[in-house]
């Protein structure tokens, strides 16, 4: 079951960077300003730090495609979709079907996700086993997911901050009054 805990693991990373970045970027708070509907149970029930989180509850971060869309959607950033990161999508894709098959087939890789995975047909009801080595490289590969995606988004909230936020006036943003003053941060 370690497999549930690193794919949860990375679907909650996802969760809180988006939230972070909802946080502190004008643009995106401007984004979702007005049209993202919440639960009244799920406003009760958070705390006042994690109602921005509320926006994630109805969405499961355990494949590339709703990874990709909610970044392109909530931050307008559509780097993503470059082919260089295409191998690693598909990656953790595999993964999250073998997830899935344990869950809710008790480790028998069912159909759906044998034609996702590309599973020969002889090797129908296959039995699904996860040893130390394939638990590493399940591992290596949500990490890069990860870094990946932490790297893109800390580049893109860098140019935003050098570029956007301080040329839109209607966004306060401090901006240092003498070389001496930015020296000190």
């Amino acid at each position: 079951y370690s497999l549930l805990a690193i794919i949860s693991a990375t679907e909650n990373y996802i969760r809180e960077i988006l939230k972070d970045i909802i946080l502190i970027c004008p643009i995106a708070q401007n984004k979702i300003k007005n049209d993202k509907m919440v639960r009244l149970s799920s406003a009760l029930w958070n705390t006042k730090d994690a109602l921005v989180r509320i926006l994630f509850e109805d969405h499961s971060f355990s494949n590339s495609t709703t990874i990709k869309s909610k970044i392109k959607e909530l931050l307008e950033f559509k780097d993503l979709d470059n082919k260089t990161y295409n191998t690693l999508f598909k990656s953790f894709d595999l993964i999250c079907n073998l997830r899935h098959s344990i869950i809710h087939a008790d480790r028998i890789i069912a159909g759906k996700n044998a034609v996702d995975i590309c599973l020969n047909r002889k090797d129908s009801r296959a039995f699904l086993k996860i040893k130390s080595g394939e638990l590493n490289s399940i591992l290596s590969i949500c990490t890069n997911l990860v870094l990946t995606i932490n790297g893109l988004l800390f580049c893109e909230m860098l140019e935003r901050w050098k570029e956007r936020w301080r040329n839109n006036t209607s966004i306060e943003v401090w901006i240092p009054s003498s070389i001496e003053e930015e020296k000190q941060i």
